[in-house]
């Protein structure tokens, strides 16, 4: 009897954790309807070094969109951006600080690995584009309504065996107001 009982107990443990899992992780299948379902922008003080601005992605919920504003210089911003792996490569901590070829937006280019975590049954790897000039970044973005990533393979990095889910994207709708509130709450803390 107490044998039934552990199995039944393992039974609906695994299932609670896969129900989970399945639910972190949000297909949307409606990507022409912007509506008031959209995640809101975060803006928030990183201990005393500056202000992160985030917004979740529309793939996989858990990626994020980031804007960290240094306390240093409140007119400048990075770009990153999380991408969530369950593949577990073996090597995976290797892309640290390497580059890895990306398409935003239909535009190609590089973005740099900052951070790698063990995250869930993965891996969070943290992108970076640069750091920027708030308001020619700004510029940049306008005539887009989504910020879209997808990491491709180039040279002899297959983005597949790192990466089981390859692209996300995040819309920008408020994007402009959250970062009028990250500059703002970033030169408050320094006056």
């Amino acid at each position: 009897m107490a044998l039934i009982k552990r199995i039944v107990l393992l039974f609906f443990s695994l299932l609670i954790i896969n129900i989970l899992l399945v639910s972190a992780t949000t297909v949307n299948a409606s990507s022409s309807n912007i509506s008031g379902d959209l995640p809101t922008w975060r803006v928030e003080p990183i201990d005393n070094d500056g202000v992160l601005i985030s917004r979740n992605g529309q793939v996989q919920v858990g990626d994020n969109l980031y804007f960290y504003i240094p306390k240093s210089n409140c007119n400048s911003l990075e770009n990153l951006f999380s991408f969530y792996t369950a593949n577990n490569h073996p090597r995976i901590n290797m892309l640290l600080e390497e580059k890895v070829y990306i398409k935003i937006n239909n535009t190609s280019g590089w973005a740099k690995v900052r951070f790698i975590y063990p995250f869930l049954m993965g891996h969070s790897v943290w992108l970076s584009l640069g750091t920027f000039n708030m308001n020619d970044f700004t510029e940049t973005l306008k005539p887009y309504d989504k910020f879209e990533v997808v990491i491709i393979d180039k040279d002899k990095f297959i983005a597949k065996e790192f990466f089981d889910i390859e692209t996300n994207y995040w819309y920008l709708e408020g994007f402009e107001n959250a970062l009028s509130r990250g500059k703002n709450l970033c030169l408050s803390s320094i006056s």
